[in-house]
């Protein structure tokens, strides 16, 4: 099976067609399901690396500010938080479920810690 590219360069600009375009017709960007695009309210991206380490947010997948220097604490790692979209709070992603479409990368850690009240 082949897959079409979906994807772009985000390093270059930001793409406010193709964001727009996927929040259209979601379905043409997800052959598997539309749940790998989970479309965001607000996320915050930390990268903690030994040379250094930064965080941006993002706010509908459009950078919200610049890269900001984080103090270093002796770790490395990635974290993403985020606060999903109206259309998967109606229809929400269970932490098992995202537990599921992570297990395919076996060099990477998952921990849910589910804030929702309901």
């Amino acid at each position: 099976m082949s897959w079409p590219k979906t994807t772009h360069d985000w390093a270059a600009r930001v793409d406010r067609e193709h964001l727009a375009a996927i929040r259209r017709d979601p379905a043409a960007f997800a052959p598997g399901g539309v749940r790998h695009l989970i479309l965001d309210e607000w996320l915050i991206h930390a990268n903690r690396r030994q040379n250094g380490s930064w965080t941006q947010r993002y706010e509908h997948g459009v950078p919200s500010t610049d890269l900001r220097p984080v103090a270093d604490d002796g770790t490395t790692g990635t974290i993403v938080r985020f606060c999903p979209d109206a259309p998967l709070s109606e229809n929400p992603v269970t932490a098992g479920e995202i537990l599921r479409l992570t297990a395919s990368w076996r060099f990477l850690a998952v921990e849910v810690d589910d804030k929702r009240t309901s």
